[in-house]
């Protein structure tokens, strides 16, 4: 399973049948996403944006459990 950035498109695509499984969302911030990390001890996913924009979600069932804006 590969999950990444497009265009500032989140996307999880399986890599055994190349067929993209999910769009899960689109990251509204200037620049889209720019970087993501996988914490394998929460089984988080957290992406970021250039704007600050921080969101966390489940790598279980791809629920946004959390947006935050670190230049608040």
């Amino acid at each position: 399973m590969w999950v990444g950035c497009i265009d500032g498109q989140l996307f999880v695509v399986d890599t055994v049948t190349h067929v993209c499984g999910a769009q899960l969302a689109s990251i509204r911030c200037e620049g889209g996403c720019q970087t993501m990390v996988f914490d394998v001890q929460t089984n988080h996913i957290l992406t970021a944006s250039r704007s600050g924009s921080v969101t966390i979600w489940n790598a279980t069932n791809w629920e946004r459990l959390n947006e935050i804006n670190l230049c608040e």
